[in-house]
């Protein structure tokens, strides 16, 4: 059997990086997939909350100069 060592050996910090990136089989490649996944889904969700005009809260002024920009029209 021959055992998988978890960090390549003679590569350079961007080879590294790349290997983690490009592997799911380690455990921390495993780790960085679903960080990636993770992070991805938090900003998913923050998009969704902020385009959504019933989740957002008014703002106070936003009254006053709807209704003051509609009196000029």
């Amino acid at each position: 059997m021959v055992s998988q060592s978890s960090r390549p050996p003679n590569l350079t910090l961007r080879e590294v990086v790349r290997f983690y990136l490009l592997d799911h089989k380690t455990p921390v490649g495993k780790a960085i997939d679903i960080a990636l996944l993770s992070l991805n889904l938090l900003f998913i969700a923050v998009f969704v909350v902020e385009t959504i005009p019933t989740l957002q809260r008014p703002t106070r002024g936003y009254g006053v100069w709807r209704s003051s920009s509609l009196a000029y029209f």
